[in-house]
């Protein structure tokens, strides 16, 4: 009998390299992404069937200083990383305190909060949660 291969339309992302910034390190992947563009032939007005391909550039972050690794924790721009969250609240008793980490939050999430960048309810909801830290 003939081998079946299955070949996922969206390839795992290949490993691209390394990009060093001052104060992190982040590991570079490609992923790439597939779409119907969507596009009518008007010729026969049918969909065309192609796939178009798109990369995109993943960035993941590998190692930082503490200051930096809390700013990640607290982007003014876009969401939390689940799998940086959850890496990161499961590692960081190996290198600093639950006393430290929650004093370089509040001096993180404060001027947001005197800024306006993220509602002052967010602040006292995250005191309140990480005081059982």
């Amino acid at each position: 009998p003939p081998i079946m291969a299955i070949i996922p339309m969206t390839p795992a992302p290949e490993m691209f390299g390394e990009e060093v910034e001052e104060d992190a390190l982040f590991e570079v992947r490609l992923r790439r992404i597939t779409y119907n563009s969507g596009l009518m032939d008007s010729l026969v007005d049918e969909p065309v069937s192609h796939l178009q391909w798109q990369t995109h550039k993943v960035r993941t972050l590998k190692a930082a200083t503490l200051a930096r690794l809390v700013s990640e924790l607290t982007p003014t721009d876009s969401d939390v990383d689940p799998s940086f969250l959850i890496t990161f609240l499961s590692t960081y008793r190996a290198f600093t305190t639950s006393e430290r980490l929650l004093d370089l939050l509040h001096a993180r999430v404060s001027p947001l909060v005197a800024a306006g960048s993220v509602p002052a309810l967010s602040c006292g909801s995250l005191s309140r949660e990480c005081s059982s830290v």
